[in-house]
C-alpha cells in the first residue's frame, strides 16, 4: 500500500513540474528580426513591441479584439508579396496579423525613400507615409488595402506600381487638408480635400519636386504629374513647381492659368507643361521668365507692370504687358500714361510698343524701341 501511495505522489509531483501555467500564452509565433526565420516558415523580418528580444509574439486565444502589439514593424524583403488591409497583414499568403491584431507598420526600402504602410482597424483604412529629406513624415490615406510586390507599392487591383509618392508632391502635412490616394481609369489619383468646408491659401499646398513631367490643362482643380492625377476638392491653392534655376507657382483660374514668378503674376492662355525642370507654354519653351521681364522693365524705363499675359501668338510665345509710366510734358507737367508692349518670351525681343503720340514733347520717356532685346 505504501508503495502505491508513493507511486501516486511521484506521478503528481512530475505532472506539477511540467504543467503549463495559466498566465503563459498557448500559441506563440516567434520571428527573429535579424535572421528572418520563424516556426511558421515566414520570410518577413519583424521588429516586435518587445524591443529587448526583437521578437513578434502573436495574440492569445483569449485576447479581445483590438488588443495586441501596438508597435509591430514588418520589414519587407524584395522577394515577398505582402497584403496590408485595415484588419490584417499577410506575407506570401500567410497571415501575420489576424482580426485581433493591433496596428502594424510595413517598411519598404526604396531608393532615396523610406516608405512605411500602416493599417488602422478603428478607422478602417491604410496609410502610406514617406519621410522627406528634412526628416518630416508625410502621410496619405490609401483606402482599405495596399499590396507590396518585389519592393514596389500597389493599390489593390492596380497593374502598375505607385510612381509618385506623398513626399514628391507634399512638403508638409496641413491640419485642414486630407490627402487620399485612389485610382481612376487605371491611373493613380491623389485627392486633396478640405476637411471642413473649403480651404483657400495663397501659399502652395502641393509642391512637385524632381524631374517629373507636369501638365496643367484648363480643367478646373486638376493637373498631372507623369500619369498620376492630382485633384483638388474644395481647395484653392497654387502649385509650386521646381525648375532648373528657380521655383514658380501655377494656379488654375478657370479661363486661364496664373503663373507667379517671385512677385509678378501673369495670365497664361495656353497649357503649361514642365519636363526635366524646363517650362513650356503652348509647346514653346519659356526662356525669359516673368521676373526677368519685370526687372528689366523697371531698370530701363522705371515703368510699373500693371497687367501681363503670356500666350502663343502665331509661332511666337509673347508677353503682352500694360505699363504705367510717368511722363513730364514739356519737362514740367507730370502725367501718368498707359503704355502697351509685346515682348518675346523666347529671346526678350520687343515685338511691339505703343507710346503716346506726344511722347516727343516730354521728358522721362520710355527709351525702348521695337526690334531690340530687353534682356541684353
Amino acid at each position: 500500500m505504501k508503495k502505491i501511495v508513493c507511486l501516486v505522489f511521484a506521478l503528481l509531483l512530475v505532472g506539477t513540474m511540467f504543467a503549463i501555467p495559466e498566465n503563459i500564452e498557448r500559441s506563440n509565433v516567434f520571428v527573429n528580426k535579424n535572421s528572418g526565420q520563424s516556426n511558421g516558415n515566414n520570410n518577413a523580418q519583424v521588429n516586435a513591441g518587445n524591443q529587448e528580444n526583437n521578437q513578434l509574439e502573436s495574440s492569445t486565444e483569449d485576447e479581445k479584439p483590438g488588443q495586441g502589439n501596438a508597435n509591430e514593424i514588418l520589414e519587407v524583403s524584395s522577394e515577398e508579396e505582402v497584403l496590408i488591409t485595415a484588419n490584417s497583414v499577410s506575407s506570401n499568403g500567410q497571415q501575420l496579423q489576424g482580426q485581433n491584431g493591433a496596428q502594424v507598420t510595413v517598411e519598404v526600402k526604396k531608393k532615396e525613400k523610406n516608405v512605411t504602410i500602416s493599417n488602422n482597424k478603428e478607422k478602417n483604412q491604410v496609410t502610406i507615409s514617406v519621410q522627406t529629406p528634412s526628416g518630416v513624415s508625410i502621410s496619405v490615406v490609401a483606402g482599405e488595402s495596399v499590396e507590396v510586390k518585389k519592393g514596389e507599392v500597389y493599390l489593390v487591383n492596380m497593374s502598375k506600381a505607385l510612381e509618385i509618392y506623398p513626399s514628391d508632391i507634399l512638403e508638409e502635412e496641413i491640419e485642414e487638408i486630407e490627402v487620399e490616394l485612389t485610382s481612376e481609369s487605371g491611373e493613380y489619383k491623389y485627392k486633396v480635400k478640405a476637411k471642413n468646408g473649403t480651404y483657400n491659401s495663397e501659399e502652395a499646398v502641393i509642391s512637385v519636386k524632381g524631374s517629373y513631367k507636369i501638365k496643367f490643362p484648363f480643367e478646373l482643380e486638376k493637373f498631372y504629374v507623369n500619369d498620376t492625377i492630382i485633384e483638388f476638392e474644395n481647395v484653392t491653392t497654387p502649385v509650386k513647381v521646381q525648375l532648373k534655376e528657380k521655383e514658380m507657382l501655377v494656379q488654375q483660374k478657370g479661363e486661364y492659368l496664373e503663373l507667379t514668378d517671385v512677385q509678378i503674376k501673369v495670365k497664361v492662355k495656353n497649357q503649361i507643361e514642365v519636363s526635366e525642370q524646363v517650362m513650356y507654354v503652348g509647346g514653346k519653351e519659356l526662356k525669359v521668365t516673368p521676373n526677368q521681364i519685370q526687372e528689366k522693365i523697371m531698370e530701363k524705363t522705371k515703368a510699373e507692370i500693371v497687367e501681363s499675359e503670356l500666350e502663343v501668338i502665331g509661332e511666337e510665345l509673347e508677353y503682352s504687358l500694360e505699363l504705367i509710366k510717368e511722363y513730364k510734358l514739356i519737362g514740367l507737367i507730370p502725367i501718368q500714361v498707359k503704355v502697351n508692349s509685346k515682348i518675346s518670351a523666347e529671346n526678350g525681343q520687343i515685338i511691339e510698343i505703343e507710346k503716346p503720340w506726344w511722347s516727343f514733347l516730354s521728358t522721362n520717356t520710355i527709351e525702348l524701341e521695337e526690334g531690340e532685346s530687353i534682356i541684353e
